[in-house]
């Protein structure tokens, strides 16, 4: 499969090497005309906090989402193509429109950790921190795979958590309405 794309490297042979490093083979090189960067760093090197940084996914379409990128990860797919893929099988709105941005950043030649990093809201540092080990490392399906199940089991606890918060909610309320007819007999 052909994949086109946009890098910042230093020179050629950087790209080369990053791309082989990423499982891509280059057919054809031509030098950018304009800058690459979607959010310019800060003097810190973080990425600046965007739009994006605002937006939601709950515990559930996240880890959705993560094992459909372990599986198209793990299918041998390139990144762009496994997120740009999977950000379209995405019901959740906010949850689609992060994997979207996140595409356009790595066909710019951006890392998946530092396009993630842009949303604290729905990828933790622990996720980030992940990711980009696993880029580094050349794990990335195994690492999708693990923080898929992680936020599998994290969703499943929230909602065992919220019955019995209803359980002690209904209780307390029902205490504080017979409080007072036991006060008036």
């Amino acid at each position: 499969n052909k994949v086109v794309g946009a890098m910042q490297v230093s020179d050629e042979p950087a790209l080369r090497q990053r791309l082989a490093g990423l499982g891509y083979q280059p057919l054809h090189v031509e030098t950018a005309r304009r800058s690459l960067h979607l959010d310019p760093p800060t003097a810190s090197g973080a990425p600046t906090a965007g739009a994006g940084s605002a937006l939601t996914a709950d515990e559930g379409s996240l880890a959705r989402g993560l094992y459909q990128l372990h599986i198209a990860f793990r299918a041998g797919m390139p990144a762009y193509q496994a997120v740009t893929t999977v950000a379209t099988q995405i019901h959740h709105a906010d949850l689609r429109r992060v994997l979207t941005e996140i595409g356009l950043g790595v066909q710019q030649g951006q890392s998946l950790a530092a396009q993630m990093e842009r949303y604290p809201r729905i990828f933790s540092r622990g996720d980030v921190g992940m990711i980009r080990a696993a880029e580094l490392g050349g794990f990335l399906p195994e690492a999708f795979g693990y923080l898929a199940r992680q936020h599998e089991e994290d969703h499943k606890t929230s909602r065992r958590l919220r019955i019995w918060q209803w359980f002690f909610h209904s209780q307390v309320l029902g205490l504080f309405l017979l409080l007072p007819c036991a006060v008036w007999l």
